[in-house]
């Protein structure tokens, strides 16, 4: 006896899948309810389903569960995908994400909108869609906005001009061959009231959060450009230069370098006319290009130096001795034939207030494990080696800066920890010849321990030439001596005009360009950058904070 409870079935003969004909069974399949609602079926079959779903208890349900999901599925394919921002290069560079996904929409729209298996393969597009998203977010592809300062009513750094300070965010610029590159936010910030007034260079592309070793490797600032050098991203690197005001991209240039050579610093000409950018040199002892100098205007190519290594090199006569440059007859020589020698303080560059020379630094190491530093004066036309000084000491963190002023020119080189010292040194035409040294103290050594130190060191010339200021931060590796220290030297009389010990870090020290006390110094801590009394006396004071909490990498420079 038949089951009354069972559901009305209407027969049709009717096939989606073969040209032949079979009746029509309920429940009917998904493939032909969606055909259905496609408009793909024929007329009289159409209107078969339509009245079966319509009295159906188990299809009319199917139908309206399919419908909601197939409309949503419909207007994918009817609108373009929709436009994501933050991976706009990375996606149209590497992967053509946005072809990808919409392509395969609109080709399913166009084959027919009906049937399980067009279901299925829409849901796998919007799968790979997600992980191509998630998997570079994971690899730190995030956006970030241009930066401002959350800092309000921030007191005054100086009286008048902008400081220059780089940012943890990237900006992609696109060269005349249509390549990206990708370099680091510059803002300009009003010294009177912190105001950010331009985030730089300019460019249409959304700014990156930077990840591991994706910042530049330098950043020099005149009044007229900007000039950042890459990282190396695939065995390329190049100088992006921009305008300081309006950020408009001047040049950029794709470094030619030989195999194996990465460039590593960079110096700008006092004008601003030329730009220098230092190069990796395996073999010092060879005259081996070791700068290129660019023109800042056009980005192009002026010359190569390719200084030498001159064996025999003077040191500095002993305390009390005569002067080397009234008596060179008796200057202590150091014969370096033979000895290892490799580029120190990872191949920076200091030019001379006349941009008439250029400073580099090497390590020499004699036959009994006696450490040196050589310092080179370079002719930056020639790229001659004029002289070359070279001083024994106990080596740690070491860095390098030259004075701005015309009226004392000087180079100096600070060493950290465990015997931190500055090494002030003559950068006129007779120079380079040590005009003194100043020991700095540190953190004390208990006699007979044998510890190392880790440490960070910054030290920034004042622009009036007698004033140097020196941070350091400094854990040695027992983890039981610990220095975090400030101090202000004086590089006339040289000695120590002021020291900080604080309790956390030291941070990155600057030295305004506009002297006086209503001008501030700078330190830099934690990604913030804090304001003190050009003497260090008083407590800092934040001055400069991005309001999304990226965090500011280094003050650069201050200008008019």
């Amino acid at each position: 006896m038949p089951d009354t409870n069972m559901p009305y079935v209407r027969m049709s003969r009717v096939t989606t899948r073969r040209n032949s004909l079979r009746p029509l069974n309920c429940p009917l399949e998904p493939e032909l309810i969606v055909a259905e609602f496609a408009g793909e079926l024929p007329p009289e079959v159409a209107v078969a389903v339509r009245e079966h779903i319509a009295v159906c208890a188990t299809c009319g349900p199917r139908a309206k569960a399919l419908h909601a999901p197939y409309e949503l599925l419909a207007s994918l394919g009817q609108e373009p995908a929709p436009y994501v921002p933050d991976l706009r290069e990375t996606v149209r560079l590497r992967v053509r994400a946005t072809r990808f996904l919409v392509g395969p929409l609109r080709a399913l729209a166009g084959l027919g909108r009906g049937g399980l298996i067009t279901l299925s393969c829409v849901v796998a597009v919007a799968m790979v869609a997600l992980l191509i998203t998630t998997t570079f977010f994971a690899f730190g592809a995030q956006t970030a906005p241009r930066s401002t300062n959350s800092v309000t009513n921030a007191p005054v750094a100086a009286p008048r001009g902008v400081l220059y300070a780089e940012t943890g965010k990237l900006v992609t610029v696109m060269d005349g061959s249509n390549r990206a590159w990708q370099v680091a936010e510059i803002i300009a910030v009003n010294e009177r009231n912190g105001v950010v007034i331009h985030s730089l260079p300019e460019s249409s592309q959304a700014l990156q959060v930077a990840g591991a070793g994706s910042l530049p490797i330098g950043v020099v600032v005149g009044s007229h450009v900007i000039v950042e050098l890459t990282p190396p991203e695939q065995g390329a690197q190049a100088i992006v230069g921009f305008s300081p005001t309006s950020g408009q991209v001047i040049f950029i240039h794709r470094l030619s370098l030989p195999s194996g050579v990465q460039a590593d610093a960079l110096a700008l000409a006092p004008d601003g006319s030329v730009v220098y950018v230092g190069l990796s040199v395996a073999h010092v002892e060879q005259a081996a290009p070791r700068v290129l100098v660019f023109s800042t205007q056009s980005g192009s190519l002026l010359r190569t130096l390719a200084p030498s290594f001159t064996t025999t090199i003077p040191m500095p006569p002993p305390p009390g001795s005569l002067p080397a440059s009234g008596f060179p007859s008796v200057t202590p020589i150091l014969h370096a034939a033979g000895f290892p020698v490799r580029q120190a303080i990872n191949g920076a560059l200091a030019i001379s207030p006349n941009g008439k020379w250029l400073f580099d630094t090497l390590w020499l190491t004699d036959t009994h494990g006696n450490r040196y530093i050589v310092i080179r004066r370079i002719n930056t036309q020639t790229g001659g080696t004029e002289r070359e000084l070279a001083i024994k000491g106990t080596f740690g963190e070491t860095q390098l800066a030259a004075s701005k002023s015309l009226s004392q020119p000087a180079v100096y080189i600070v060493t950290g920890s465990p015997a931190a010292e500055c090494y002030v040194i003559d950068a006129g035409d007779q120079g380079p010849t040590l005009n003194g040294s100043i020991p700095l103290g540190g953190p004390s050594i208990p006699e007979g321990a044998q510890v190392n130190f880790n440490e960070s060191l910054s030290i920034s010339a004042a622009a009036d030439g007698a004033r140097l200021y020196v941070a350091q931060d400094a854990t040695a590796n027992n983890g039981q001596i610990v220095s975090h220290t400030v101090w202000l030297i004086d590089t006339l009389g040289m000695g120590v005009i002021a020291s900080r010990d604080e309790e956390s870090a030291a941070g990155q020290v600057f030295a305004n360009s506009f002297t006086g006390m209503s001008s501030k110094m700078m330190v830099l801590r934690n990604g913030q950058a804090l304001v003190l009394p050009p003497n260090l006396a008083g407590d800092p004071v934040t001055w400069l904070s991005l309001s999304d909490g990226r965090p500011v990498v280094a003050l650069l420079a201050t200008e008019p």
